[in-house]
């Protein structure tokens, strides 16, 4: 039986979207067309919010428009904001025009909107070059302050210009104003900057039917919560969110924040459901109860989200830390070679292999010729430069990722060549004893110095996990042998010391 991937549909869906990009981004790359699109998208969520206040309430529980342009804002270019901001408040006064709403009292909100949004995006981007990240506490520390702080100056705008325009508005409809505002800005902002691509990607791909189904969960319990006045159950709507922040992130919580927003909002506005204080003359305090009912489920989600955030965040500084801590224990402090404890690991690891596919084993021992004179003579300073500059020539010639150069002990190194023949070892040995003995170096005294190295190399095709201390011994023994023969030069192990691989 032939069983099909569960990504594979994820794949196809990702390669059309990919290709469908490819296409469409030429078409969007000019300013005045993605201005056209902003003005479309706010003008879309501007008519949502106008058409639900015209039903049996009259009024904003939630004004989404002024959200969604906030977060637009905050992953847009600076140089972008002026034109964004003013093609859009164009486009709101004839909106409300068209509604049938006065036209002093149009170009008053759409002044307002501006007022609002343009200090909460100043505020949000504060210090921030890019993207600002909610999930950080002091960004969602300035856009908490700023959803609060910026609908003031809309408020404020609003109270004016009605004394300008001459049209009457109580304090109860500015204070609904404030929150209708606020509510928008903390539902939709959050909603366009953390569904992000990538993030519902990985969503759709590692969890399809876990993210599915808590979304769809959330808007049925919404309906049904938010539909009924009966029971008192509304508490039901914090578990369903903290599921959502728990399981899905900031993005997958997102996603369920509007899918409970949107019945609780259209029953209210209907007079009906679980919050029946709507009606007659408790209607405003009614809408005050549920917006704020509202901010704090929004406010308990981003809180415990981005606690949530920092908290992996934490974890994968201290992985990071604990791996770089490993790799500076495993190296060498004046080469930034590998040190003797990642050779003894390295070497066990690569015996163990070799005997496993069994392959052949080769080291080379490397040993700066003369270093105790030239150290006595021109002092430590200048033997840790040229051990240095040696480090430096091997790193350079060419090797395999699985190569392993490392320092020894002293002037000595070390180099692991897994899955490699005594041939292939005596070539590189070659190479660097050539490279070495090439280099030149005039030293404290004005004498220009030739350096060279004596290299010992052992092969072996290991047949048992037995101790290879005798292939070490057998490597450092044809070291020797290259020492005693005259230094800059390299020989190989003989085969009953060290049962040279054929």
């Amino acid at each position: 039986m032939k069983f099909i991937d569960r990504r594979s549909w994820f794949h196809r869906l990702r390669a059309i979207g990919s290709r469908l990009s490819a296409f469409l981004v030429p078409i969007f790359r000019p300013v005045w067309v993605q201005t056209l699109v902003v003005i479309v998208i706010y003008l879309a969520f501007s008519w949502a919010g106008v058409a639900v206040g015209m039903y049996v309430a009259h009024s904003n529980l939630i004004w989404p428009a002024n959200g969604v342009l906030l977060g637009i804002l905050l992953f847009s270019k600076r140089e972008r904001w002026g034109i964004y901001l003013a093609g859009t408040a164009v486009a709101s006064a004839i909106l409300h025009i068209y509604t049938h709403f006065p036209t002093g009292r149009s170009i008053v909100y759409a002044f307002a909107n501006v007022a609002e949004i343009y200090p909460a995006a100043v505020l949000i981007r504060w210090g921030e070059d890019r993207r600002p990240d909610l999930s950080r506490l002091p960004v969602l520390g300035r856009f908490l302050a700023a959803i609060a702080i910026a609908p003031m100056f809309s408020a404020a705008v609003v109270k004016a210009g009605s004394y300008i325009v001459q049209y009457g508005i109580k304090y109860d409809g500015i204070r609904s104003w404030y929150f209708a505002d606020v509510l928008g800005l903390a539902i939709m902002t959050p909603l366009v900057l953390a569904i992000r691509r990538s993030k519902l990607y990985e969503l759709l791909r590692d969890k399809p039917a876990e993210s599915l189904s808590i979304w769809a969960l959330t808007a049925v319990f919404s309906i049904l919560i938010s539909g009924q006045s009966i029971y008192p159950i509304t508490f039901f709507f914090f578990p369903l969110l903290l599921l959502a922040v728990f399981r899905l992130g900031l993005t997958g919580s997102a996603i369920s924040i509007i899918l409970l927003a949107v019945p609780a909002d259209y029953f209210a506005l209907q007079l009906r459901g679980a919050f029946a204080i709507l009606n007659g003359e408790h209607f405003i305090s009614g809408v005050l109860l549920l917006q704020i009912y509202l901010l704090t489920l929004i406010a308990t989600v981003w809180l415990v989200g981005s606690a949530l955030a920092e908290n992996d965040r934490l974890r994968d500084h201290l992985a990071d830390s604990h791996q770089r801590m490993e790799e500076l224990a495993g190296t060498d402090a004046l080469t930034q070679l590998a040190n003797r404890r990642t050779f003894d690991k390295r070497i066990s690891d690569e015996w163990n292999r070799a005997v496993r596919e069994k392959t052949t084993l080769s080291l080379l021992m490397v040993d700066v010729d003369h270093f105790k004179a030239y150290n006595d003579r021109y002092g430590h300073l200048a033997g840790d430069e040229l051990l240095r500059e040696i480090a430096q020539v091997m790193t350079t010639l060419p090797h395999r990722a699985m190569d392993l150069i490392c320092r020894y002990g002293g002037e000595e190194f070390a180099i692991i060549l897994p899955n490699t023949d005594t041939g292939g070892a005596m070539l590189f040995a070659e190479r660097l004893r050539y490279t070495v003995a090439s280099m030149r170096r005039t030293d404290a005294d004005g004498e220009l110095r030739q350096i060279t190295v004596s290299v010992g190399i052992a092969s072996i095709k290991p047949r048992s996990r037995e101790n290879f201390m005798e292939f070490q011994e057998s490597a450092d023994k044809a070291l020797y042998s290259a020492k005693a023969a005259g230094r800059n030069v390299v020989r190989v192990s003989g085969p009953v010391e060290c049962k040279v691989a054929e």
